[in-house]
Parts: C-alpha cells; structure tokens; sequence
C-alpha cells in the first residue's frame, strides 16, 4: 500500500471486495463470477475488462459478468448480493460503509503504483505546471486519489488554481475539449490514444508531484530490500495512515478496533 495516507488503495491501489457470505468465492469449471467495477478505463481496475478477452479467466474455467457501476456503487452492488466481487473502489470508503454495518469483506487489492496525469488542449497556451495558476483543474470524487493529487499539485507548486469536480476521465475529456474546464485529470490507459493523436498534451505527471513520488520510492526501496512476498496484493500495509484519514475527512466516526480490520480484512492465501 502506498504509505501517503490518502486514503484511496489497499496494497497500493483500489480494494477488491466479496459480500460476507462470498468472502472466499470458490469457483469451479464454467462458473459465472458477477463483478462490479467501478472507474471504468482506468488502469488500477482494468484487470477484468482486459482478461477477459484475453481468455486469462476461461483458463481458470470462470466467466465474468462485468456489471459497471455509477460513482459510489460497487459497494452497495456487493453488499445488496448482486455482485459477486467488487474492484476499483476506494479504501476510505469500503471502511465508510463497513462502518455503517454493510456485510463486506477486503479479499484482494490492485497493484502499487499510479498512473495518473494532467493534460489540456492540444492549443492550450498551457505548457508548464506554472501555467496553471489560476485555471480550472478537474478532479474526480470517484477515485480519492484524483482529488487529494491536485491538492497536493497546487500546494507543491504554490498554484491559485481552481479544483473543479468532474464525474470521470470521459467526462472530464468532454469538458476539456470543450473549453469548459482548462486542465482535465486522467490515469491511463484513459487518453493515451488523444495523446497519440495529438488531440490533447500531458503538462503534469503523478512523478512531478513528491508527496506520491516519495511514496513510490519508497514502494522501491520496499521492493529492493524485502521479499516479493512481502509487497504482494495478499499483504495490507499502512491501514492506520488511512483510517486516520478517514476520521480526518469524517469519513469514519470512531476508528476502527484490531478486530473490526481483522473481520474486514480477510485476503485468501494465494494459490499460485
């Protein structure tokens, strides 16, 4: 998990979630595992949406039924029973509706690392970060970590910008092409293809940013010094920085005891 107490990964990116009564899915030759997946484009919950093409999950014998949600759905689509598993969904709110009683389970988490950018119109008179002073700077309220980079962007570079919330990468593309907002947020593999074509530039990256490129260096330093075992999505790390932000944001009451994360946190040992 990245250690920068934003809030928004397990392990390093969005949490993968099972309702109670599915908290160990087990499936056999031909099965249908029901999958709900939220920020539809982005690379930390694209793993579906690209193996199942791929045939990755027919190897195993199982069929996903992808099911993709509105902002904020994946967990009441889990909990509810209509989905069997959950990816893309952030921490701080898995530990919100945890709180609030919902029947769920962390099984899994996505990779370390982001891959997220800004970017404006081909023709912007945009080109640096220092451009960007007192221009409109979109976020998404979907993905934490959208929302607490641009703050961490404009408070690194002493910007007079304008956080702007936006309802995702698609949308945010729309309204950056249209005028309507001036530096639009993505994380790829989303625009890599308007980049390709020359449609919109890339002023800023994740990596200009220390408070997440510290992190990541620390996630190498992480990968140099211990074990494979020890930074694989079968671990959690850092939860009392996020809980912690999670009280920070009123996200969470009261924080949460030993023995709630325990029955929250129940990742299967791996089979490999």
């Amino acid at each position: 998990m990245k250690p920068t107490g934003k809030g928004n990964t397990v392990a390093g990116g969005a949490a993968i979630l099972a309702a109670l009564f599915a908290v160990m899915p087990q499936v056999s030759a031909a099965d249908l595992l029901k999958l709900a997946s939220a920020q539809r484009g982005a690379w930390e919950s694209a793993a579906p949406e690209l193996g199942q093409p791929a045939g990755i999950f027919a190897k195993h014998g199982i069929t996903l039924d992808l099911l993709y949600t509105r902002d904020g759905e994946v967990e009441s689509a889990v909990a509810s029973g209509s989905s069997d598993v959950g990816v893309g969904v952030g921490t701080i709110g898995v530990l919100r509706a945890y709180a609030k009683g919902a029947p769920l389970r962390v099984i899994g988490a996505s990779t370390t690392g982001t891959a997220n950018y800004w970017y404006v119109q081909a023709a912007s008179l945009i080109k640096t970060i220092k451009d960007m002073d007192g221009k409109t700077i979109a976020y998404w309220t979907s993905n934490a970590a959208s929302k607490y980079d641009v703050f961490d962007l404009i408070k690194q570079y002493k910007l007079k910008a304008r956080p702007t919330v936006i309802g995702g990468p698609a949308a945010t593309f729309n309204q950056v092409m249209s005028g309507r907002i001036d530096v639009g947020w993505a994380e790829a593999p989303f625009g890599v293809d308007a980049i390709e074509e020359g449609k919109i530039r890339v002023v800023a990256r994740a990596a200009d940013v220390s408070a997440i490129r510290v992190s990541e260096s620390v996630a190498q330093r992480l990968r140099e010094f211990f074990p494979k075992e020890m930074l694989s999505p079968d671990k959690v790390i850092g939860l009392d920085a996020i809980i912690k932000e999670a009280m920070t944001s009123h996200s969470l009451q009261v924080p949460l005891s030993k023995a709630q994360i325990s029955e929250l946190v129940q990742i299967p040992t791996a089979t490999r």
